[in-house]
């Protein structure tokens, strides 16, 4: 077993890398973490990010091999590695694992999951399934019976876990969706993107979209300007209303999914973190289903731990 490794989750939107070690009794220890732009937001090159965001790592405790998974292997990432078919169980992602030599560093990139539905349509995941891989590790009783799991993030994945497979997975562009409406739309002032701790607004928006009416985003969408225009709403709370407008139509198309139909009397598993975690279990309250909030680090580390375990040739 190694006893040391980087573990690097390298998304859309943000890169996270953690320098791991094993203890004696084979748990996944955190010794340091950092962070870095994700795929989207490299200014300079991939080689250069990522050096610049191991190399404290590096200089305490020498070269160590690289674990990566996310959209860095993606077609938009560095390496593009293949997809497993759906289903499939999480951990045949670490035989079809990659291993690339760059400079001094040793990477190895795990596959992606492709779920083709009936009719032809297309989805796919790169980094959720490692933290899928983690949950199963890290709470085994997901390995029986079938689960709702919730990953929210730029791309909210939404998976159903069929006795320790993934059997079904979709996809909403929900974080993107809200960053390109707060950025690039005259629906909100440019201020908007700014964080804030005000909530209120977003489970007006929530209600709106969880309503019985048929009413659809594109039209509900401009409610966020005229709120704004005739109701004294101010940019902040706008800003939650869109949130909870898009979050809640997210919810409200997955509950409604004869695919989930098997796990309506079961709580929605939600691997996250922060205020979006928070927001996905307050949208699901909303809409009258419970959830069960589990931390994305820590499946993410036991996922990439089993990867790790037991790989003589990472090195």
């Amino acid at each position: 077993m190694l006893k040391r490794f980087i573990a690097v989750d390298w998304g859309t939107t943000r890169l996270r890398a953690y320098c791991c070690e094993f203890s004696a009794q084979g748990e996944v220890q955190l010794l340091a973490s950092a962070a870095g732009p994700g795929v989207k937001k490299v200014q300079t090159s991939f080689p250069a990010t990522l050096s610049a965001v191991i190399a404290p790592f590096i200089q305490q405790f020498g070269q160590l091999p690289v674990l990566m998974a996310g959209q860095i292997s993606s077609s938009i990432g560095w390496f593009e590695t293949d997809y497993l078919n759906c289903p499939v169980s999480p951990q045949a992602i670490k035989p079809a694992m990659v291993s690339v030599k760059v400079d001094e560093l040793t990477l190895h990139i795990t596959p992606g999951l492709r779920y083709q539905s009936a009719d032809g349509q297309d989805d796919t995941m790169r980094g959720e399934e490692l933290q899928l891989l983690g949950l199963l590790k890290r709470y085994p009783h997901y390995q029986q019976g079938q689960h709702l799991i919730c990953l929210p993030g730029t791309h909210c994945k939404w998976v159903i876990l069929d006795y320790g497979k993934v059997h079904w997975f979709k996809t909403a562009i929900t974080g993107e969706l809200f960053d390109i409406v707060i950025q690039h739309s005259i629906l909100l002032p440019p201020l908007a993107a700014l964080p804030t701790d005000d909530t209120s607004g977003f489970l007006e928006g929530c209600t709106r979209s969880l309503a019985d009416s048929p009413e659809s985003l594109v039209h509900s969408l401009f409610s966020v300007r005229t709120k704004q225009l005739f109701t004294q709403c101010n940019a902040a709370t706008a800003r939650n209303y869109l949130s909870g407008l898009l979050i809640g139509a997210d919810i409200k198309t997955i509950m409604q999914s004869i695919e989930t139909a098997s796990c309506q009397n079961k709580p929605v598993v939600l691997i996250g973190t922060g205020q979006l975690q928070q927001a996905y279990a307050n949208a699901l309250a909303a809409a009258g289903k419970s959830s069960t909030l589990i931390a994305e680090q820590d499946v993410a580390l036991a996922g990439f731990g089993f990867i790790a375990a037991d790989q003589t040739n990472l090195v």
